[in-house]
């Protein structure tokens, strides 16, 4: 755990925010200049950076819909609240990157498929002293050594290992993958052995639930929707 709190769950910024005073226009006209544009044409999506840009031809006619000279004059600034829309629709997905709950909007960890509740990395840097002990620090000591100035010491086991490490195994479509999952977590349910399956959002989650409901394999989700983080307390 040490490794998901000091480094995982606390990639993300800690969000302290209020209510706006009123909804401003822009949004609702940068929202529908978004859902009208299309990619590669009116604007270009780079997702490892998560970073859009208007094209020539989404400039221009940003500036036709919104009858304006410059999207950049900073008095109206139109050209953020339309990057701002298009980020919205092409890399933020719902059930993905967050789901609603209410009239609240709760982000989703990438890592956990869990509602996020904040992230503390820099309180961390206020303690004098700082050490931890976990199964997994190894692969992360580079970000342990940069960001809090730790190292990392591995310590052998008592006794030797016996668990077996396979080889990964590559699938060329997602589907193959998936479909492979679920015979694996068959063939372990005929076994008797629990499963435990990991996945990094609420909409993949639900997805295998679907698959392994085909093949009438019982089981329990485990995700952000409210009603599953109830049977979670439960169990």
């Amino acid at each position: 755990m040490v490794d998901s709190i000091l480094i995982d769950e606390a990639r993300t910024p800690l969000i302290i925010s209020g209510p706006a005073d009123k909804p401003s226009d822009h949004y609702y006209k940068a929202a529908k200049i978004a859902a009208a544009f299309e990619r590669d044409i009116h604007y270009t999506v780079d997702e490892k950076q998560k970073a859009v840009l208007l094209t020539e031809q989404g400039y221009v006619d940003s500036e036709e819909i919104l009858d304006v000279k410059d999207l950049y004059d900073p008095r109206e600034q139109w050209a953020l609240y339309i990057l701002n829309a298009i980020k919205a629709k092409e890399l933020f997905l719902r059930d993905v990157n967050y789901i609603v709950r209410g009239k609240e909007v709760l982000i989703v960890d990438e890592f956990t498929g869990r509602i996020m509740q904040g992230s503390y990395q820099n309180f961390f840097l206020q303690f004098s002293k700082l050490c931890g002990i976990t199964g997994t620090a190894a692969i992360e000591s580079t970000e342990f050594e940069s960001i809090y100035k730790l190292k990392v010491t591995i310590i052998l086991t008592n006794k030797p290992m016996i668990r077996k490490d396979e080889s990964d195994v590559i699938f060329r479509a997602t589907t193959g993958k998936w479909r492979a999952i679920v015979a694996e977590i068959s063939r372990m349910h005929k076994m008797g052995r629990p499963v435990l399956v990991g996945t990094t959002s609420v909409e993949r989650s639900d997805s295998l639930s679907e698959q392994l409901l085909e093949v009438g394999i019982p089981h329990e989700v485990l995700n952000a929707k409210p009603e599953n983080v109830e049977r979670e307390a439960e169990l």
